[in-house]
């Protein structure tokens, strides 16, 4: 209840409670303290999604910034990467060696029609001599014989020089034994310089 007070003249004034002493004052405060602190499952919840946000942006980030691996080795009729250059085996045949074929005992011909692609922008020059055939560990050079096959004569693999998203498609022939457990067709970025191929084709598995 209000307290009354009187003054000298007589006259009755209400003395009102001060707001803050008033009980339904310090509920409101309670309520919205309550309210505004946030429970430890709310807390662990944002903590778990703020570590995932960050997660994924780490990873995208990564994605970003490294380059697609190259991959070196490839099977016929796969593509094989490395850098901004591209090979793949489209077909594989043997033939048999002629008059004009340059063989040793035991050997035929075995022809490869490669596709050889340049995804960078810089120009990508290229050569039959940047090639090699590992037959069982012994390297051959490639050399098309005269009158071997009209179709490889006129499409064989010469040299040139490829622009962004240009490619080059042709024929090389390779002196090789056809029971040859391991036979690879070896690019090399630099045939002159480079001890290993950059890229190596399966040709026979």
């Amino acid at each position: 209840m209000a307290k009354q007070i009187k003054d000298e003249q007589g006259n009755t004034y209400v003395q009102k409670k001060a707001l803050w002493k008033k009980w339904w004052f310090w509920l409101i405060i309670v309520v919205v303290v309550i309210v505004a602190i946030p429970t430890n499952d709310e807390t662990d919840q944002s903590s778990e999604v703020s570590k995932t946000e960050q997660a994924a942006n780490k990873q995208e980030a990564k994605k970003k910034v490294e380059p697609a691996k190259d991959k070196q080795e490839a099977n016929v009729g796969e593509e094989a990467t490395y850098k901004h250059t591209t090979l793949k085996v489209d077909e594989v045949k043997w033939l048999q060696p002629n008059e004009f074929s340059d063989v040793q005992d035991g050997e035929s011909l075995l022809a490869i029609k490669l596709t050889l692609s340049n995804k960078g922008e810089q120009r990508l020059d290229y050569s039959s001599l940047d090639f090699k055939l590992n037959c069982d560990g012994k390297s051959k050079d490639s050399d098309i014989p005269i009158d071997i096959d009209s179709d490889i004569e006129a499409n064989k693999f010469d040299s040139g020089s490829l622009e962004k998203d240009a490619t080059a498609t042709g024929w090389l022939v390779f002196p090789a034994k056809q029971d040859a457990s391991n036979i690879k067709l070896e690019w090399f970025e630099n045939s002159v310089w480079d001890d290993k191929p950059s890229i190596t084709i399966n040709v026979n598995n």
